[in-house]
Parts: C-alpha cells; sequence; structure tokens
C-alpha cells in the first residue's frame, strides 16, 4: 500500500472512530436529560404537567439554564414569616371581622337574587329584566331534544324584517324554530339542530340544517363561534350560537323573552371569553350529562354561607350534586370548599390521566368524593353509560 492509501485508511478510521464517541456522548445526554425529567417529577410533577400543556415539547429541548431556573424555583426554601403574638391577635380580630362581613354580603346577595326572581315571574318578560338590571336566569333543564315551549302557531314576522327572511313558508319556520331554541337559552349548535332534525325527521348534521344556520349567519341574526379544548391528546371543540342585536329584535318583535345561554352565563360572571377551554368544558359536561338524562344548571347559585362557587348543578332522581369542571392542578382549597358545601367532592376532568391526578390529590386529603371524565363520556357516543366513572 502507497502512502496516499495509509493516509486515507488512518483518515476513515479516526472519522469512524470520532462517530462513535459522538454516539456514545449523545446517548449520554440523552439518559441525563431522562434523569433530570424524572428526578423534575419526582419534586412537583404537577408543576411538570403545567409546563408540558403549554409547550408539548418541554423538557426535552431545555437548555442547561432552564434546568436551573426549574429547580431554583422548585428547591426555594420558604420564607420565614414569624410574626409576634400581639401580631396574631390582631390579625386573628380582622379575620373575624372580614369574615363577618363576607357572611353579610352574601346574605344580602342571596337575599336580592330572590328579589330577582320573584320579579322576573311577576313582571311580563321584558319589564323584568329592566327592573332587575341582569338577564333572567334560566331554569336547569335535562332535556336535550324537545319542543317544550314552542308556540302551536308560528307568528308572521313583522315586516320590517321582511328582507332578512325567507318568504317560503316551510323554511320561514324552520328559521323560527331556530331563533326560539337559541331565545329560550340553547347555545350549542349539536343541541339545535337535534331539536329541528327530531321535529322534522332529518339528521342533525345534514345539508340542509347547516345550510339554514349559515343562512341566519350570513342575514346578521345568529353569531355562530368554536370553543375548543386541547388537553392530553384530548381534541374536542364545540360550536356556539348567541342572538344579535337584530336577532333579539326579531324574537322581542315575535313575542318571546330572551333567555341568558349558558354561554353569556360564563361569559359574564366567571371570565368565559378569556378561559375559553373551560368555556368549552364546562358546556361540554353540562351536554354530556343531559345525555344522560340529568338536569344540569352552569354556574349555579349556591345557598347559604360557604366559599363553594362550583360550575355545574346536576340533578337526576331527588340527587343534587355540584361540580367543579378542573383543566389544571394543585385546588386542595377548592376540594376543601366542595366538600363543605355537599359533603364530598364531584370533579369532572378533560382525561382519564387528569382524572386519577385529581382524584389522587382528593384521596391525599382523606375526602370522599366522585370524578368523571370527558374523555371517557364522549367516547361513549351512546350516552347510555354512568356519568361518574369512579368514586371513593
Amino acid at each position: 500500500m502507497n502512502s496516499d492509501g495509509v493516509r486515507d485508511a488512518a483518515l476513515r478510521d479516526i472519522l469512524q472512530a470520532e462517530r462513535s464517541m459522538r454516539a456514545i456522548a449523545e446517548e449520554h445526554v440523552r439518559a441525563l436529560g431522562r434523569v433530570l425529567t424524572e428526578l423534575a417529577y419526582r419534586l412537583d410533577g404537577h408543576r411538570m404537567e403545567a409546563i408540558r400543556r403549554e409547550d408539548p415539547r418541554a423538557p426535552e429541548g431545555w437548555t442547561p439554564e432552564q434546568w436551573r431556573a426549574f429547580f431554583a424555583r422548585v428547591l426555594e426554601p420558604p420564607e420565614a414569616a414569624w410574626i409576634t403574638p400581639e401580631q396574631a391577635e390582631r390579625l386573628a380580630a380582622e379575620n373575624a371581622r372580614l369574615r363577618e362581613e363576607l357572611r353579610a354580603a352574601r346574605r344580602e346577595i342571596e337575599r336580592l337574587r330572590r328579589e330577582v326572581e320573584r320579579l322576573s315571574r311577576e313582571a311580563p318578560p321584558a319589564e323584568a329584566e329592566a327592573e332587575s338590571g341582569e338577564p333572567a336566569p334560566r331554569p336547569a333543564r335535562a332535556e336535550i331534544v324537545s319542543g317544550e315551549g314552542w308556540p302551536e302557531r308560528w307568528p308572521k314576522p313583522p315586516a320590517r324584517f321582511a328582507r332578512l327572511l325567507p318568504g317560503d313558508e316551510k323554511r320561514w319556520q324552520r328559521m323560527a324554530m331556530v331563533l326560539c331554541l337559541v331565545a329560550r337559552g340553547d347555545c350549542l349548535r349539536l343541541q339545535v339542530t337535534q331539536a329541528l332534525g327530531s321535529r322534522f325527521g332529518v339528521k342533525p348534521g345534514s345539508g340542509s340544517l347547516k345550510r339554514l344556520i349559515q343562512t341566519m349567519v350570513e342575514k346578521g341574526l345568529l353569531k355562530d363561534e368554536v370553543l375548543a379544548l386541547r388537553s392530553d391528546g384530548l381534541d374536542t371543540r364545540l360550536s356556539v350560537l348567541t342572538l344579535t342585536d337584530t336577532g333579539r329584535d326579531l324574537c322581542r318583535a315575535l313575542g318571546w323573552h330572551v333567555h341568558e345561554s349558558e354561554l353569556e352565563r360564563l361569559y359574564r360572571l366567571h371570565e368565559g371569553e378569556r378561559q375559553q377551554a373551560h368555556t368549552c368544558a364546562v358546556l361540554a359536561f353540562a351536554y354530556q350529562a343531559r345525555r344522560r338524562g340529568w338536569r344540569a344548571e352552569v354556574l349555579p347559585p349556591v345557598p347559604g354561607d360557604t366559599a363553594a362557587a362550583p360550575d355545574v348543578l346536576v340533578e337526576k332522581d331527588g340527587e343534587r350534586i355540584y361540580v367543579e369542571v378542573e383543566l389544571g392542578a394543585d385546588k386542595h382549597r377548592k376540594w376543601q370548599n366542595l366538600a363543605d358545601l355537599q359533603g364530598f367532592v364531584a370533579l369532572c376532568a378533560p382525561t382519564a390521566k387528569h382524572r386519577m391526578a385529581l382524584s389522587a390529590e382528593c384521596r391525599l386529603a382523606k375526602l370522599p368524593g366522585r370524578a368523571t371524565d370527558l374523555e371517557t363520556l364522549i367516547r361513549d357516543r351512546e350516552g347510555q353509560g354512568d356519568l361518574w366513572v369512579e368514586a371513593w
């Protein structure tokens, strides 16, 4: 072999050795990454899950600085909070005073709520809304496909709305039914099309019903928006309908009272527009409960002096259960408040994995309860299964 051949062979050996060393180094780095990830989950698994929900690629691509910041936050020692006996006594007195003020405020809110409901029952619809200063509440409902409350004969639309409405009597009847359903508070598009499909013997997803809704949106009678929930592999969407100002005016001209929908109630009282994933989850749980024969009320009033503010009240066969729809974690105070209200915890998580983590928190806090998750409920296409997946 000449000198050139020896040199080429030596270069090949060097390159092969370099590749082998690089592969070994990369495997060591991956192994250390797995060790760091396991340690992070042992120290604070809830925080790691929250980070992964925001960035599914984490923590595989973290830099040393990001790992250092995470462990510094997790291992940061709590600050000392020494106070004198005199300060403790003053704080206890202030706490007692504030608790009493809070109880008085809640009693006044409950009194005002009952007064609003009384006025809503006694006054004509338009007057009740004007006197109370807020939309009249909808009662808890169980029916999904129902004609309850529909007129026997559909009134003719006022002339000033003629340009927005079809001249065909059959098409106007269907449009009027949609307006009536949304005016009484039905906000889920699926629920509205199910009611129409049942009445006319067509499938809820038929092209004719889709075109009807689309036409009403284009004519400015309805708003149609999509809420999305993505969590741990669950990806679900809900199409929700609300009346525009023109749609409200038409309903009132027809003599129908416009109720506040569950979507509007969540937007008004629960920052629902900002927390759209949670809004989607609450509406989805209420819908799944009704599919299984439960009555459901979103953001129900809570009796007595309590810190609980549950998302949904479900009722069936004399049983009343306040439910928290939870997308996060570390809600020990919330679970305790709910247990104080009804003696146990009831929760709905987005996925089975999340449900098991939340129920483990409650068991650790020695709080009895029951739990379900949207992933399991949605998978039951017939809606014949139990609402609750586990109890302890």
